[in-house]
């Protein structure tokens, strides 16, 4: 497995110095790294992903968290209390692309395997059928401009549904449905209603987060698929359905698994 003091081709990224002891860390991944996971992703790329990325996003976590009370808590609970307020965008920021991007990388597998009929059937129930998922989910994540994140989510009532949220864009930090967001206010609203929150968070609810499921997602940021496919994001959608742990999918639709 690559480690950030291994001497290989890619030392001329030269990370060293994001390799310090921190309060937040990246999980471990369910594979090496040295091989990559093709079609995916090119040793180089899953590296920066991984070594790079993650560790750079977390550092600015880390450093613009002293002294704002959230330093020691873990990531999502750190997402979820900076999405409302203005002064923490940039720890929200880093925070949200950190977990968006560990979370996306712990779905995937470089033992690709197809989906078993439960899981198909499963799927079925909702999209039609697990092609018409497949070419749903693709299209949403296609039709990102920009950068940004598409999801399989999974709803209080066990409903799936595919959504997008863009740029560092948190499934978390989402406004409920059921009432009126920021968009159908105006300005002073908005801004007493986060002062409310600011100071009483208990009393305004951050959002439906507590009952959304994030199942899997798929990484649309340039960063991510220019290493190995340029601007083919066709071929580098179509790779990422290749290297689905499919296993791990089924255990948290049929069997509800948070893992």
């Amino acid at each position: 497995m690559l480690r950030p003091s291994s001497r290989n081709a890619f030392s001329k990224l030269k990370t060293k110095s994001l390799f310090t002891k921190n309060l937040h860390t990246a999980s471990v991944l369910p594979y090496v790294l040295d091989k990559g996971l093709p079609p995916l992703f090119s040793a180089e790329a899953l590296h920066y992903q991984y070594n790079v990325r993650i560790p750079y996003l977390l550092n600015k976590v880390d450093s613009f968290a002293v002294g704002t009370g959230l330093e020691n808590k873990p990531l999502k609970d750190i997402v979820v209390n900076t999405s409302v307020n203005p002064e923490h965008a940039v720890i929200y920021n880093n925070a949200s692309q950190a977990w968006n991007t560990e979370f996306f990388l712990k779905n995937l597998t470089d033992r690709p395997s197809e989906p078993d009929e439960t899981l198909r059937v499963v799927i079925a129930k909702q999209f039609g059928s697990f092609d018409n998922f497949k070419n749903i989910f693709s299209s949403y994540a296609r039709g990102i401009f920009g950068n940004g994140w598409t999801w399989l989510l999974l709803d209080q009532s066990k409903n799936l549904y595919i959504r997008n949220t863009y740029n560092a864009g948190s499934v978390f930090s989402m406004l409920p449905t059921d009432v009126n967001g920021l968009i159908s206010v105006d300005s002073k609203e908005a801004l007493n209603m986060i002062l409310r929150r600011s100071n009483n968070p208990s009393a305004y609810p951050h959002s439906t987060h507590a009952s959304i499921v994030p199942v899997l997602n798929l990484n649309m940021w340039v960063d991510s698929y220019f290493t190995d496919f340029k601007y083919d994001r066709d071929s580098y959608i179509e790779a990422f359905w290749k290297t689905v742990d499919w296993r791990k999918l089924g255990n948290k639709l049929v069997f509800g698994s948070s893992n």
